[in-house]
C-alpha cells in the first residue's frame, strides 16, 4: 500500500506544529518586571505622559478624585498596593470616559507614627540627651525639624515605590500636610468656622501616650490582655435615711408618745440588727426616739433595719482613676439590693450579689431590701479620701454642686462588677458624656507625663499613675473602704 510503513519498521515522528493556527503576539512570555518596570517608567517620564493626558483632557468635564494620604513613614505594604491600584483604576477609567481627571497624591506628614520613629532614633543615637539641655521651646523646634526630614525622606521613597506600581499621578507636585500652603489653607478654613461661631473651647478626655506626651487616634491604639489589679470600693452614703427610704425602709411609725402625748410630737428611730438589745438612734434636741418597723409580718421585726451608714459599692480595674471620681452610675431599670455583708451594709445590683460576695469570700450575707435604680438616682455619697469635690486645673469657677451623686446611665451592665459604675468624666468617653448630661466638671488631675498634679491629696502629688494603683489600693484597705 502506498505510503504505508514496511512491516517491522517504526513510523517516523510527525510534528503538528505547522498544522496549528496559533495567534502571534509581540508580548514576551514572561513579565520580567524587574527590567521592564524601570524601562516603562523612563519612557513615560520622557514622554511626560501624565502632563500630556491632562493637556489632552482640557475643556472636558472635571472629575475630581481626592487621594486620602498615607503616613510618610516606612515602605509601602500590600494595603498601599491595593489602595493605589484601585484608585489608579478609577482615575484611568474616568479619563477613558472623556473626563478631565487630575490625580494629585498626598502624604500625611504629622502624627504619632513619625514622631515615635524620630524619638526612637534620637534616643538610639544619643541626640535626645543633647536636646534635654536645650530650652523647652528650642527642643520642640529641633524635634519638629527632625520630623520634617524624616517625612521628606519617606515621601520620596514611597513616591518611587508607587511609581513602580505603574500608577499615573502628579508625583512631581504632591500635596503634603507639612507644606506652609496646606497649613495656611487649614487655618483659613478654621478662621471661617470661628467667624461663624461654630468653634468653642472645652475640656474632653482623649487617648494619650505618656511616653510621647501626645494624643492618640483610635487607629493608633493597640490592645493586649494583661493581668492587673481590680478592687471593690465602698463609697459611704452622705444621708443614710435617704438611702433606706429609697429601699422602702425607715417609714415613720408611732413608737413612743412624746412628753406632750400628742401625735405631732412622736418620731421614729432606726434600729440595728444583730444585737440582743435595740440600739436607738436619738434625734438631737428631742426627747423621743424614732424606730423603723418592717411591715408585712405578724409581729414587728425591729432588727431588720440597720443602724450603720450604708455605702455604694463599685468595682474598678483602674484604681488610679479614683481621685477623679465625681459620680456613681446606675441603670434605672435594674434591681438593686441593700445587703448586709459581714456586718457592713452596702448597695449593689441584686443579680450580682452572689458573685460579689463569693469573690470577697464572705459568708455572712443578708439581703435586707430591694429597689429599682431610678430610686437611687440623686442620692449623695462621700469620696473615700477626698473631702471636697476638686475643680479642674485653671477653672476655679467650675460648678461642683452635682459632684458625688448617683446618676443614671444606659451603659451600666450586669456582666461583671457590682452594677454601680465609678464615673470619672475626665478619664473616659462614656463618663465624659454622662458628666456633660448631668452637669459635672471635666476633671483630670493627670499631667501629660502621667503624674498627678497639685489638685489631688498630697500623698498622691507628682506620683506616676502606674505607681498610684498600689498606693490607692493600700489607702482604701487601711481606711476600710
Amino acid at each position: 500500500m502506498t505510503g504505508s510503513t514496511p512491516r517491522g519498521e517504526t513510523a517516523p515522528a510527525r510534528s503538528y506544529k505547522k498544522t496549528l493556527n496559533l495567534p502571534k503576539t509581540g508580548f514576551p512570555m514572561k513579565a520580567n518586571l524587574v527590567q521592564n518596570e524601570p524601562a516603562s517608567l523612563k519612557r513615560w517620564e520622557k514622554a511626560g505622559l501624565y502632563a500630556a493626558l491632562r493637556e489632552k483632557a482640557k475643556g472636558k468635564p472635571r472629575f475630581t478624585f481626592h487621594d486620602g494620604p498615607p503616613y510618610a513613614n516606612g515602605s509601602i505594604h500590600l494595603g498601599h498596593l491595593m489602595n493605589k491600584c484601585l484608585k489608579d483604576f478609577v482615575v484611568r477609567s474616568k479619563g477613558m470616559m472623556g473626563f478631565d481627571v487630575p490625580f494629585v497624591p498626598g502624604w500625611d506628614c504629622h502624627g504619632l507614627p513619625i514622631e515615635h520613629k524620630v524619638m526612637t532614633g534620637l534616643h538610639d543615637s544619643g541626640k535626645a540627651a543633647k536636646l534635654a539641655d536645650l530650652e523647652p521651646s528650642a527642643a520642640k523646634m529641633a524635634i519638629r525639624r527632625e520630623c520634617r526630614k524624616y517625612a521628606e525622606k519617606y515621601v520620596k521613597l514611597q513616591s518611587g515605590q508607587m511609581k513602580r506600581l505603574l500608577t499615573l499621578a502628579d508625583y512631581d507636585d504632591p500635596y503634603l500636610t507639612m507644606h506652609t500652603s496646606y497649613e495656611g489653607a487649614v487655618l483659613e478654613v478654621l478662621a471661617g468656622l470661628v467667624g461663624k461661631g461654630l468653634v468653642y473651647r472645652a475640656l474632653k478626655p482623649v487617648h494619650w501616650s505618656i511616653e510621647n506626651e501626645t494624643a492618640l487616634a483610635d487607629a493608633e491604639l493597640e490592645y493586649e490582655d494583661r493581668e492587673d489589679i481590680s478592687v471593690f470600693v465602698e463609697f459611704e452614703a452622705e444621708d443614710a435615711a435617704a438611702v433606706y427610704a429609697a429601699f422602702g425602709l425607715g417609714v415613720p411609725r408611732l413608737s413612743e408618745p412624746s412628753p406632750e402625748g400628742s401625735a405631732a410630737g412622736q418620731n421614729e428611730g432606726i434600729e440595728v440588727s444583730g444585737e440582743d438589745s435595740v440600739r436607738r438612734t436619738e434625734v438631737p434636741g428631742e426627747d423621743s426616739v424614732r424606730r423603723t418597723e418592717v411591715p408585712g409580718e405578724d409581729s414587728v421585726r425591729r432588727t431588720e433595719v440597720p443602724g450603720q451608714t450604708p455605702s455604694f459599692m463599685i468595682w474598678t480595674t483602674t484604681p488610679w482613676t479614683l481621685p477623679a471620681n465625681l459620680a456613681i452610675a446606675v441603670h434605672e431599670q435594674f434591681t438593686y439590693a441593700l445587703v448586709r455583708i459581714d456586718g457592713s451594709v452596702t448597695v449593689l445590683a441584686e443579680d450580682l450579689v452572689e458573685a460579689v460576695t463569693k469573690a470577697a469570700g464572705s459568708e455572712d450575707v443578708e439581703v435586707l431590701a430591694t429597689t429599682t435604680g431610678d430610686r437611687l438616682v440623686g442620692l449623695r455619697y462621700k469620696h473615700p479620701f477626698i473631702d471636697e469635690p476638686p475643680k479642674p486645673h485653671g477653672e476655679p469657677d467650675a460648678d461642683t454642686s452635682k459632684c458625688y451623686t448617683v446618676v443614671s446611665a444606659d451603659y451600666v451592665t450586669l456582666e461583671d462588677g457590682t452594677g454601680l459604675v465609678h464615673t470619672a468624666p475626665g478619664h473616659g468617653v462614656e463618663d465624659y458624656q454622662t458628666g456633660l448630661r448631668v452637669g459635672l466638671p471635666v476633671y483630670c488631675p493627670v499631667r501629660g507625663d502621667g503624674t498627678y498634679n497639685h489638685t489631688v491629696p498630697e500623698w498622691l502629688r507628682d506620683m506616676s499613675v502606674w505607681e498610684a494603683n498600689e498606693k490607692v489600693t493600700t489607702r482604701l484597705r487601711e481606711s476600710g473602704h
